[in-house]
């Protein structure tokens, strides 16, 4: 008889706060598990943006060879981007599939829809901190009658939540952030997280106790938004952390004694370097040298910028939406407008430019971390400015300009790299991401406002969130056959979590599956269900 195996993901904590809250007693539990079994830090390409650590955890790949760039679905032939709120998952299905029906018990995982044949228990989106999400469930009446007993999430189903409409397969929901500058709003904010770990876990429970299961896969989003929303106020998130490791501590004391445990976090979180980067100084950036005017936040570049403003304390859109000028005013789409046809992204500055893309020689897409350059190339663009055998120049002269925009308080360069993603202009590989160019921020430059020698200041402007992602997670694994205090090996990412469990599921790898096992074979049990020698 094979092992249960019980992966749970903190989603999305940083390995270096980890490591300091088991040092400093704030997660006892925790600690102890990592002292019970094998612990290492993960990581991704920095090249690949936050929007792949799910789909290549799911799939067992990188997007290199999935295609699976993230939800951000573009439509070249409409200029026009499509949210969805589950990967495609067109080149391989999650690993998972293919366990026998009833085996698993699936609760929010990111970007994952309902699969009809695992059959088991799965309830999807009751509280996930994603742009755009679905609630459904199997049995379809099962997330209905969890939130009847346990309650909807404080947050991500509360006042904050909107409903933007209902599908086949449940109810498409985004949420508001309020704004981090408003003590008052952050008190309560800190209270419905601490709420929502309460819930969390007794639905946890609830699923876990309702029949014997051989694999349950988990996600807690409760620290995800914590670390968004108050990475400015380290003695909050130690508090919720505390209030996680006791509820962990529950569901850990409530699993088998004989499962093996998957604690891990895909990505992590830092000072927020990726927002106002991508979100506003990169689009406006690519307005300005199409048009030669600014449209969003115009800056002086002649004086010093001025100590950044704590009077915010309306949602982040409506904040930069004041920072229009006349120009702004007359080209830009209005949030409002944006909402009023339901656009998850009409929070989104980056969103505000869309009409314009089609009169743009570049622009930039969608992205929650890196910025997305797409160029409006002929022969592949229907209204293309940009010539094929002007692409190698027209890359490099907007590689030079995103590397001209600096910090306007340190002077110090915003990004980092700026990577081209084919080698010729008319690579049509379905792989490859729909964007030319991906940019990589610093994470020593977060700033509110950016200086171009080209196209002069941006900003200062608002933050939408103090914490941003990060490549970097990490993992504990334990289990009767996991040896105490050991490390695991060096270089892991998400598709080597995968991999790892596959090997300890006893499946089949799929064929797609590019990592490796992180425990030894000794570790794992083979795929007649006995440990391998």
């Amino acid at each position: 008889m094979r092992r249960p195996l019980f992966a749970f993901a903190l989603d999305a904590l940083p390995p270096g706060l980890v490591e300091d809250w088991i040092r400093d007693g704030v997660t006892p539990r925790l600690g102890a598990w990592k002292s019970r079994g094998a612990y290492g830090r993960l990581s991704k390409s920095a090249e690949h943006p936050h929007e792949t650590s799910w789909s290549a955890f799911l799939q067992g790949c990188q997007p290199d060879s999935s295609g699976e760039w993230g939800r951000h679905v573009y439509h070249a032939d409409q200029y026009r981007v499509e949210d969805r709120p589950t990967y495609a998952l067109a080149a391989a299905p999650p690993f998972y599939t293919h366990l026998r029906e009833g085996d698993a018990v699936l609760f929010d995982v990111p970007h994952a829809g309902v699969l009809p044949s695992l059959g088991g228990l799965q309830c999807l989106g009751w509280g996930v901190e994603e742009n755009l999400f679905r609630a459904s469930s199997q049995p379809r009446e099962l997330y209905g009658e969890l939130v009847r007993r346990h309650g909807p999430h404080p947050f991500f189903g509360g006042a904050a939540a909107r409903v933007l409409g209902e599908d086949a397969e449940g109810t498409r929901s985004t949420f508001r952030l309020p704004s981090f500058y408003d003590p008052a709003v952050q008190a309560e904010l800190q209270a419905q997280i601490g709420e929502g770990i309460r819930r969390r876990e007794a639905i946890l429970l609830d699923l876990l106790g309702r029949g014997p299961w051989r694999f349950a896969l988990a996600v807690s989003a409760e620290l995800h938004l914590a670390t968004h929303m108050l990475w400015h106020r380290p003695d909050a998130l130690a508090e919720l952390a505390s209030q996680f490791d006791a509820s962990l501590g529950r569901i850990l004391d409530a699993l088998p004694a004989d499962a093996d445990i998957a604690l891990f976090s895909v990505s992590g979180m830092a000072a927020n370097h990726t927002d106002l980067p991508t979100s506003l100084f990169l689009p406006e950036l690519l307005y300005r040298l199409q048009f030669g005017e600014a449209a969003l936040a115009a800056g002086d570049t002649a004086p010093p910028p001025p100590p950044p403003a704590q009077h915010y304390r309306r949602h982040w859109r409506e904040e930069v939406w004041d920072l229009r000028t006349a120009a702004g005013e007359r080209d830009l789409e209005s949030p409002a407008e944006q909402e009023r046809r339901g656009d998850p992204f009409d929070w989104c500055p980056l969103n505000w430019y869309a009409p314009l893309w089609p009169r743009m020689r570049a622009f930039a897409l969608p992205s929650f971390s890196h910025g997305m350059v797409r160029l409006n190339l002929r022969g592949r663009d229907p209204k293309g400015l940009v010539a094929a055998e002007d692409y190698e120049r027209t890359c490099g002269e907007l590689t030079e300009a995103i590397r001209g925009l600096v910090n306007a308080r340190s002077g110090r360069p915003l990004a980092l790299g700026v990577h081209r993603t084919r080698q010729r202009a008319l690579d049509d590989d379905p792989r490859l991401p729909p964007v030319d160019l991906v940019v990589t921020w610093d994470p020593a430059e977060a700033t509110d406002v950016a200086d171009s020698p080209r196209v002069g200041r941006i900003g200062p402007a608002p933050w939408l969130r103090p914490g941003g992602h990060i490549p970097d997670g990490f993992c504990i694994l334990a289990g009767p056959e996991i040896a105490a205090g050991g490390a695991l090996p060096a270089g892991a990412g998400p598709a080597d979590l995968t991999a790892t469990l596959v090997a300890l599921l006893g499946l089949e790898p799929p064929a797609n599956l590019e990592g490796r096992s992180l425990l030894p074979a000794s570790s794992v049990p083979s795929r007649n269900g006995r440990i391998s020698p």
